[in-house]
């Protein structure tokens, strides 16, 4: 349970996503978020299931700010993932995006050397109080 002051907000996701080679798609999305000043972090952690094709030896994984084409958050992570195997990918980032009023947040994946598909997923947002 978050501290006073704390807001936390969480999606859920079972909806299939096919992830193409080399292409980035969204597989998770976070509602409006909104701070009350600037000096308030939204902490977003989370995970998800990814099922790879074929050919596939790293899986990108990316937090961005509204959508696809959005300001990256943190770092994009890459860890090695087999051809042909199932895994449970966890993410973690902070942000500071100073005031802001029902800002989204997307998790995105990109598969490189071959496809695969993102199964299910959970997002959690936390904002810090002010």
């Amino acid at each position: 349970m978050p501290a006073p002051g704390l807001r936390k907000v969480s999606v859920s996701t079972t909806v299939d996503v096919a992830l193409t080679a080399a292409t980035e798609a969204v597989i998770l999305t976070l509602p409006g978020l909104s701070t009350e000043g600037p000096s308030q972090i939204i902490s977003i952690f989370g995970s998800f299931s990814l099922t790879t094709a074929a050919g596939a030896t790293a899986t990108t994984l990316r937090v961005r700010r509204n959508n696809l084409t959005g300001t990256l958050v943190g770092e994009a992570n890459a860890p090695s993932t087999a051809a042909t195997s199932t895994f449970a990918l966890p993410f973690s980032v902070d942000d500071s995006p100073g005031e802001v009023a029902s800002q989204a947040y997307v998790v995105t994946a990109t598969v490189t050397g071959g496809n695969g598909t993102s199964n299910a997923g959970q997002a959690v947002a936390v904002i810090s109080s002010t």
